[in-house]
């Protein structure tokens, strides 16, 4: 099934777990930033969105995707990236992140941490993480959930009746 995960990101860190998202699900799938242009997504079966949420908010290039037209149809599964700890905040952050039609219809959804380097985010950024969360950034800080990432990718081969390779037998 030919699968388009299709991602927006600032750092890199959605990127990289979207390449992840697309190696895991095989040759059919290809990965696509939304930094380059929005893809033409009519020869895709499924289409995986990505984006990392930032004061609530998904990135503006993915918040025009999953608006538009180019996904009626198709089914999807869904994605968010950030540092968020708390599981019911967690919650709510996927779900204001996407459409509430397209989360009613995603074969997975998933919140699937992230990571952030100390050193590359921008003073705004950093100012908008110490509101949210009352401390400064120090350190770096690698939260991407492994196992909710393999998850993840289990529920959309599920949905494409693919078999998983990462589970043994």
């Amino acid at each position: 099934m030919a699968t388009a995960v299709v991602f927006a990101s600032r750092y890199g860190t959605t990127g990289d777990i979207a390449h992840h998202i697309a190696q895991q699900l095989g040759p059919d799938a290809e990965a696509f930033d939304l930094a380059d242009g929005t893809p033409d997504l009519s020869g895709y079966d499924l289409v995986v969105l990505g984006t990392p949420v930032y004061l609530g908010q998904p990135l503006e290039p993915m918040k025009q995707l999953a608006g538009s037209a180019a996904l009626d149809g198709k089914p999807v599964a869904l994605f968010v990236g950030g540092l968020e700890t708390d599981p019911a905040r967690r919650d709510t952050t996927t779900s204001q992140a996407f459409p509430a039609e397209l989360l009613d219809r995603a074969v997975a959804v998933g919140f699937l941490g992230g990571r952030l380097w100390s050193g590359r985010i921008a003073m705004t950024d950093r100012f908008a993480f110490r509101r949210a969360t009352g401390t400064k950034i120090k350190a770096d800080v690698d939260a991407i959930d492994r196992e909710a990432v393999d998850r993840f990718v289990s529920q959309v081969r599920d949905s494409q009746g693919t078999p998983d390779q990462t589970r043994p037998g």
